[in-house]
C-alpha cells in the first residue's frame, strides 16, 4: 500500500544536496514571489521542490486499495541514486555512456515536469463522467484521470527531447574568480542561441530535419551542476550521441552574476545556494522589486521563450 501524504518531488533530492554549505551543512534559499516579506531561510532538500500527493490518492488507495506510488517511485529510481555520480564524473572529467545518459533525462524530464506538468497538475481537464457514482467518486475518477495525463505528458516531453540533448555539443562552464552558482526549484534553463549562429534553424529545415528536432534544437539548456560548475548544452553544435568529449569554458563573476539573475528570473519560486551571502543579496533585490521570477516557463516549447 502506498504511502499517505507522500512527498512528491518534481526536482531530485540527490541534485539539491549538491548545494549544502560543506561547513554548515545548509542549504540555503530564498522565496522571490514573497516581495515584502522575503527572507533567506535555510531548509532540508525534502522540503523543497515538492508537492505532497502529486501522484498519490490516498481515497483511492482506501476506496479500491490500489497501489498509486509507482509513478513517484519510478521518478525517484531514475534520478535519486545514479544522479549525484553522474554530475560528480562529469566534473572529474570522467564521464561515461551511462552518466551521459542519466544527466540527458534529467534535464530532458525535469525541464518539462516543473513546468508543464504543474500545470497539468493544476489545470487538468475533468473527466467526464456520466453515472450513477457519488461525489466522491467522482472525484477519485477526476484524480486518477490526472494523474495519468500528467505522467504520459511528462514522459512524452522527455521523451521527446532526450535524444536530441544525447546528441549535442557538452560544455562544462566554471567561473574563473569566486562566485558561486545558484540553482532553483526549476533548474533547467532555457537559452536561445548566439546570434553568431545565422539561420541556424533554417538550415536545418533546408536538410528535412523533422519537427521535433527542430524545436529541441532551436533553444540551448543550461543546468548547474555544482556551486562551481554550469553544464550548457549546445544543441545548435549536433554530435554523435556516443561522443563522451567534454569542452571546456570559463566565465569571470560578471558573467557568473547574471546567470544567477537568469536562474533567478526562470525559477518556480524558490532559488537555492550553499552561500548565504549571495541569497542576502537577492533578498534585498527581491524586496526592492528590482528581480522576481519574471521569466518563469509555463511551456518550454513556446517560440517566444526561444530569445538569446
Amino acid at each position: 500500500m502506498g504511502r499517505q501524504n507522500m512527498r512528491c518531488h518534481f526536482v531530485p533530492q540527490s541534485y539539491l544536496k549538491r548545494f549544502k554549505n560543506e561547513e554548515t551543512n545548509h542549504l540555503y534559499t530564498l522565496d522571490v514571489t514573497q516581495k515584502n516579506s522575503a527572507k533567506v531561510t535555510v531548509k532540508s532538500p525534502k522540503d523543497i521542490a515538492q508537492i505532497f500527493n502529486w501522484y498519490i490518492s490516498p481515497e483511492l488507495e482506501q476506496k479500491y486499495g490500489m497501489e498509486s506510488d509507482g509513478i513517484e517511485n519510478d521518478y525517484q529510481a531514475l534520478f535519486e541514486k545514479d544522479l549525484p555520480n553522474a554530475l560528480s564524473n562529469l566534473e572529474n572529467d570522467s564521464l561515461s555512456a551511462l552518466d551521459k545518459e542519466t544527466i540527458a533525462r534529467f534535464v530532458s524530464f525535469t525541464l518539462h515536469r516543473v513546468p508543464v506538468s504543474r500545470e497539468y497538475f493544476q489545470n487538468a481537464p475533468k473527466a467526464k463522467i456520466n453515472s450513477s457514482l457519488d461525489q466522491n467518486e467522482i472525484e477519485g475518477v477526476e484524480k486518477l484521470f490526472q494523474i495519468l495525463q500528467m505522467h504520459i505528458s511528462t514522459n512524452i516531453s522527455g521523451l521527446t527531447l532526450f535524444p536530441y540533448l544525447m546528441e549535442s555539443e557538452w560544455i562544462l562552464i566554471k567561473n574563473k574568480d569566486d562566485l558561486e552558482f545558484l540553482t532553483s526549484d526549476n533548474p533547467i534553463i532555457m537559452r536561445g542561441h548566439s546570434k553568431t549562429i545565422p539561420n541556424f534553424v533554417e538550415k536545418l529545415k533546408d536538410l528535412g530535419i523533422p519537427e521535433p528536432e527542430l524545436k529541441a534544437r532551436e533553444t540551448g539548456y543550461c543546468v548547474t551542476v555544482s556551486p562551481n560548475s554550469v553544464l550548457y548544452i549546445n544543441t545548435a553544435a549536433p554530435l554523435s550521441q556516443d561522443h563522451l568529449g567534454i569542452s571546456s569554458g570559463f566565465w569571470d563573476n560578471a558573467r557568473a552574476a547574471q546567470y544567477n539573475d537568469i536562474v533567478t528570473r526562470q525559477s518556480l519560486s524558490t532559488i537555492v545556494s550553499n552561500n548565504k551571502d549571495i541569497l542576502d543579496a537577492y533578498e534585498l533585490r527581491v524586496r526592492s522589486g528590482d528581480i522576481t521570477n519574471s521569466e518563469f516557463i509555463d511551456d518550454p516549447w513556446k517560440d517566444e521563450y526561444k530569445k538569446s
